[in-house]
């Protein structure tokens, strides 16, 4: 079988003995925007959707949580948000910016992000337990 990218379509064809078929698979960029000429990101507003909207609010209601209940944590938030700063532009805005939309990635990011946080949360609390026994029994 072989594959050959043309306009936004990939373009499949399959050679079983002497018949040949032809199918075309839509890419992601282009169910995305179908999805939006449906109007299924009815409650965006500009590029992003209510999905990556609510992922900003939420981590700029952790900063002034965090300001709010102790004022110099606030030195440490620079160290949280500088690294995954400098992996985006690196990889996503120097050279994908044209290509994936800053919606998708915002909605990746965020949704990587929260599940992986509280994953790594549960295992450092469950190591925490086991080095404890372990140290202080």
């Amino acid at each position: 079988s072989a594959a050959a990218a043309s306009g936004g379509r990939e373009h499949i064809e399959c050679v079983d003995g002497g018949a040949q078929e032809h199918a075309t698979r839509k890419s992601w960029a282009d169910e995305d925007e179908e999805l939006a000429a449906i109007g299924f990101s009815a409650c965006s507003c500009g590029q992003l959707s209510c999905v990556s909207w609510s992922f900003l609010v939420f981590l700029l209601a952790i900063v002034i949580g965090i300001v709010v209940h102790n004022p110099s944590d606030a030195a440490l938030l620079p160290g949280f948000f500088l690294a995954p700063m400098i992996v985006l532009y690196v990889i996503y805005w120097r050279k994908l910016r044209h290509k994936i939309p800053v919606d998708l990635v915002l909605q990746n990011f965020a949704f990587g992000f929260l599940p992986g946080a509280c994953i790594v949360m549960l295992v450092e609390l469950v190591l925490s337990g086991v080095f404890f026994l372990i140290c202080f029994n």
